[in-house]
């Protein structure tokens, strides 16, 4: 059974939990309160709301459990694809008598959304360059938290070594570095989704021309925002299907446990 989350966070908690999720380090965040006292606070509060202090698992939590809204953790580059492609499907829907339009066409377009998102951001991470010693330090924290594999003691790496990954990730969490790491040639992901894009793309398809059948409003850019958003669930579904996989691992202790 998935271990739900009980527990309501009060609104400083919740913003502390989001700048973290955001990337931002515990220095940065007690500038940002301007109370180092305060912020340490939050921290200690939220991890005792969770009964974690592995910044990772509680992240992750906090996205499977929809604490956290996923799109406010989108890639510029998603929102500006979903957008353009939003526009293209509405304006081929318009113009069908010149263009040909199909449920299977617009399928296409669906799948060729997620596969352009795929490329932009691995072309963006390309430029994030690990030395030996960080994808060794990266493949560990990897087979650590989603292969399992546990080890009689765990390694010491250097804080300045870690600190040097979180850097060029520009995040402060391995939830953030991993989410940067799928997109590169470091991880495959493929292996660590749990959905068949191809039949959640069929979904997104049929739930788009149903509503293009119907057109309840004349106006463009409203029904381009309702593709935009079946185009954006879509691709969240895609995203997180890996980035939470080991949330409903049974293998997974912390996630899963038996009644």
């Amino acid at each position: 059974m998935v271990q739900t989350f009980d527990k309501e966070l009060n609104e400083e908690q919740l913003n502390f939990l989001k700048l973290y999720a955001y990337g931002y380090s515990i220095k940065e965040i007690i500038l940002f309160y301007d109370n180092r006292s305060f912020t340490l606070k939050l921290k200690r509060q939220i991890e005792g709301m969770f009964k974690l202090n592995d910044w990772f698992k509680i992240i992750g939590i906090s996205f499977k459990e929809n604490i956290l809204n996923k799109n406010d953790f989108l890639e510029r580059k998603i929102i500006n694809n979903a957008s353009d492609y939003a526009h293209q499907i509405l304006d081929e829907y318009n113009n069908r008598e010149k263009k040909k339009f199909s449920k299977a066409k617009l399928t296409k377009h669906v799948i060729s959304f997620v596969n352009t998102c795929d490329a932009d951001l691995f072309l963006k991470n390309s430029f994030i360059q690990f030395d030996e010693s960080e994808e060794f330090v990266i493949k560990y924290q990897f087979n650590k938290y989603f292969e399992f594999i546990e080890t009689t003691s765990e390694p010491y790496f250097d804080d300045e070594l870690i600190q040097g990954i979180f850097k060029k990730a520009k995040s402060n969490s391995w939830f953030g570095v991993f989410r940067k790491v799928f997109n590169t040639d470091i991880i495959n992901k493929e292996p660590y989704s749990n959905i068949n894009l191809k039949s959640q793309a069929q979904l997104c398809s049929r739930e788009i021309y149903s509503f293009l059948e119907s057109l309840p409003s004349k106006n463009d850019l409203e029904n381009e925002f309702k593709i935009y958003n079946c185009l954006i669930n879509l691709y969240n579904t895609y995203e997180y299907s890996y980035l939470l996989n080991s949330f409903y691992s049974s293998s997974n202790n912390v996630v899963r446990q038996n009644k």
